[in-house]
């Protein structure tokens, strides 16, 4: 069925009636006077006689990764941009700002504030015993200073290397791929301690500064994807406060560093905190 109003019939070949024709599909036109204050589709089908659920709208919306798609559904039916996006196999079609306020009621937020906070905390922890970490595996002196400049060079790429996995794979497998690098990390250093390695040392030292290179672009991509971008800058503001989250469990793995005096507690305690993250990173969903 192919509808326009007489207003509309500036140019006959443009009708959508002559384009259904080229194509072969069989069609008829219906005409129908508007009216400027009900523009609405059931406004159409009802002056046309036509049941709503068979007369039909056509929608464009823009998907963060596949650009624009068109969705042609009834007139009497909203289109659901959740679904719409699944379809599609776009991340989200959705533009909504939130609040401050809007966003601190959200689950989502706290579930990402957690997981932002265990992510950092192997970071923040290796960065506060690096060297002392690296000489515990008999690293000379001068390679143990360097490997700390190391690390904030990979602290570097990781942000880099984060920003461009999520344009192009999308925030959900970067999220995941950064969880993997954190584990990862923590695992491979544990590893190191027990065995005294000095290369799976450097390793895990690498490992962890990219880890920890990840947070800040994480944090920075996933608050503008779902609470939008009128009220970015307090939203991002109040994320990164899970930094201090981080820097709280630093302070506690250098405490059990002290007490135990060996880095295996600190990297248990660090390891399960990843994990956790994992769980909690599985959860997160868009509001």
């Amino acid at each position: 069925m192919a509808t326009q109003s007489k207003k509309e019939q500036l140019n006959s070949e443009m009708l959508p009636s002559v384009i259904l024709q080229q194509a072969k599909i069989p069609c008829r036109e219906s005409f129908y006077e508007f009216d400027e204050k009900d523009l609405n589709g059931n406004h159409a089908a009802t002056a046309i006689g036509m049941p709503p659920e068979q007369v039909f709208k056509t929608l464009v919306a823009r998907g963060d990764k596949t650009g624009i798609c068109v969705f042609c559904i009834p007139v009497c039916c909203e289109l659901d941009l959740k679904k719409a996006a699944k379809a599609a196999g776009a991340e989200n079609f959705e533009a909504r700002d939130y609040t401050p306020g809007q966003v601190l009621r959200r689950s989502s937020f706290w579930m990402a504030f957690l997981f932002l906070t265990f992510l950092a905390a192997t970071g923040s922890s290796v960065i506060s015993f690096a060297k002392d970490l690296a000489l515990s595996v008999n690293a000379p002196e001068k390679l143990a200073v360097s490997l700390v400049g190391v690390l904030s060079v990979c602290n570097g790429v990781g942000r880099i290397l984060t920003g461009a996995l999520f344009d192009a794979i999308g925030r959900r497998k970067t999220m995941l791929l950064a969880n993997v690098l954190t584990i990862c990390a923590a695992g491979i250093t544990l590893l190191a301690v027990t065995v005294s390695s000095l290369p799976l040392c450097i390793i895990g030292l690498c490992l962890s500064g990219m880890s920890y290179g990840t947070n800040p672009t994480i944090t920075a991509a996933f608050v503008s994807a779902f609470y939008g971008m009128k009220h970015y800058a307090t939203n991002m503001a109040l994320m990164t406060f899970s930094a201090m989250g981080a820097s709280l469990i630093a302070t506690v793995s250098n405490s059990l560093l002290a007490s135990s005096g060996g880095y295996t507690a600190p990297f248990l305690m660090l390891l399960g905190l990843t994990l956790v993250s994992l769980v909690l990173n599985l959860f997160i969903r868009k509001p």
